[in-house]
């Protein structure tokens, strides 16, 4: 079974698939891959370190911070940076369902509707939060400011949209416990109709 886990920045998307992952599902996290396609030993390293100079330290490390503040306000700069990140994330997602394909498996993937992903899982859940729960959570990260919340905010689904569109939905801006009792009873269903 594959289970999409998908919410804007700051939802809690990480925290329920931590709970799925305590039931044995295999988690492919695809910020963490996005990640990985920043270094240097990616395949797409060299195309994002000539598209984006001005994002690369002088040791040849390509800057998340310098990087967020080139494509961010620029769709030009944003669409190609997603034209290089998104196949490799992707490409990285099919490897995964392939070589868990007798596992149950979470994919934890912001844009998993803006990127029409949502058909290869069986089910989607949404994380959500009032909007300014998501504020003060992502504004609590290192070097994110105000402009910057609101155009990756701008630059995917809103809260609303994506809960139209799931089969679940976990709010998290209670408890952890109560988030956790959710997807323990999402996880049981779930089992109940596989």
């Amino acid at each position: 079974m594959i289970v999409g886990v998908t919410g804007v920045m700051g939802a809690g998307k990480s925290t329920i698939s931590a709970f799925f992952k305590g039931h044995n599902f295999e988690i492919f996290n695809a910020d963490h891959v996005a990640h990985e396609a920043l270094m240097v030993s990616s395949n797409v390293y060299n195309e994002l370190k000539e598209a984006f100079p001005q994002a690369v330290l002088s040791g040849g490390e390509i800057d998340r911070n310098l990087l967020r503040g080139v494509v961010f306000g620029d769709p030009s700069q944003l669409l190609k940076l997603e034209n290089l990140i998104h196949p490799f994330v992707i490409d990285q997602m099919h490897r995964h369902i392939k070589a868990c394909s007798n596992k149950d498996l979470v994919l934890d993937i912001p844009l998993l509707y803006e990127l029409k992903l949502e058909s290869f899982c069986d089910y989607v859940v949404v994380a959500w939060v009032e909007r300014a729960v998501l504020r003060s959570r992502v504004l609590r990260r290192k070097s994110m400011t105000e402009d910057d919340f609101k155009k990756v905010m701008d630059a995917q689904w809103d809260q609303e949209k994506k809960k139209k569109h799931a089969d679940f939905l976990i709010y998290t801006g209670s408890a952890k416990s109560d988030s956790h009792a959710k997807a323990d009873r999402i996880v049981e269903l779930l089992k109940e109709i596989k």
